[in-house]
């Protein structure tokens, strides 16, 4: 499976657990106005000054998935079906996470936003090699050193990416700059997240700061061998809809009980969100 993005990126952020609350929200400052200190004479009057702030509102959304398996299955199977069903959701769920995350889709009541949304692409350094790396490097740092977020930066990028910067020489041929740190998953001294989720070509640079999260984050399981189930994995529908004795049952649709069936379900509550815009540098296909 593809290294998760995520679960590394998160714990660089700030997280919170929302409790009893339906949702917290956390103040952002505006760039302006500035509570700056300012010069003043002896015994002249010195200058009051506000701060202003933006409320970040985050709630929890969620992922989930149900699959469902024959109870001689469930009863026969070595290793056990539910363990190893358990295990793929988790790790097909990842990918599914990580795609959303560094997508560039607006949020809405049901996703949060991707990290790209609303920020252009970095052109990406022409020509190959040393130089193209040095000057995608500079670009991208350039980018969050404009809204001063160089708090925790962070790297997000394919393997391949990760290969060719230890693989790139300097101004000699027995020179790999990059090598020794690229190896310690740093570049520059800031930390590398590598997943073969992201494109090929594409590099994301964060400061992770300024990257929220709302736990809850951690997948619930539950199983029900009395469950009915629309057997759709697209645009599952409620079972029946329409008014009361003249509805529309969805279908395909199964009982577990009747069929002597079990339901595996997966919630996994989860958000996340960004302080501030401008912490947030990108490019792609990149030349070396």
């Amino acid at each position: 499976m593809p290294g998760g993005i995520y679960g590394p990126l998160a714990p660089y952020g700030f997280r919170a657990t929302l409790g009893r609350f339906s949702q917290i929200s956390m103040p952002s400052r505006v760039a302006t106005p500035t509570v700056a200190g300012s010069f003043v004479q002896e015994g002249a009057p010195i200058p009051v000054r506000q701060a202003a702030f933006t409320p970040i509102t985050l709630g929890l959304k969620k992922m989930a998935v149900i699959v469902s398996y024959t109870r001689e299955i469930a009863e026969h199977s070595t290793p056990q079906i539910e363990a190893i069903l358990r295990q793929l959701i988790q790790d097909d769920t990842q990918v599914s996470v990580d795609s959303v995350l560094i997508d560039n889709i607006i949020s809405s009541a049901i996703r949060p936003a991707g990290l790209r949304y609303n920020v252009s692409a970095t052109t990406a350094t022409a020509g190959g090699g040393f130089a193209a790396l040095v000057g995608d490097i500079k670009a991208l740092t350039a980018v969050l050193a404009t809204a001063n977020a160089f708090v925790k930066p962070v790297w997000i990028m394919h393997p391949v990416q990760k290969n060719s910067i230890a693989l790139t020489q300097g101004t000699a041929a027995t020179d790999f700059p990059f090598r020794s740190e690229i190896g310690n998953n740093t570049l520059m001294g800031y930390p590398v997240i590598v997943s073969s989720t992201v494109t090929a070509g594409m590099v994301i640079l964060l400061n992770a700061d300024d990257f929220m999260s709302v736990t809850g984050d951690d997948p619930r399981f539950d199983v029900s061998d009395q469950a009915t189930l629309h057997f759709e994995d697209t645009t599952p529908l409620q079972l029946v809809t329409g008014a009361q004795g003249s509805g529309v049952v969805a279908s395909p649709s199964r009982s577990m009980f009747q069929t002597d069936s079990l339901a595996l379900r997966m919630i996994l509550p989860m958000n996340w969100g960004l302080r501030r815009t401008g912490t947030v540098a990108w490019t792609q296909s990149v030349t070396w």
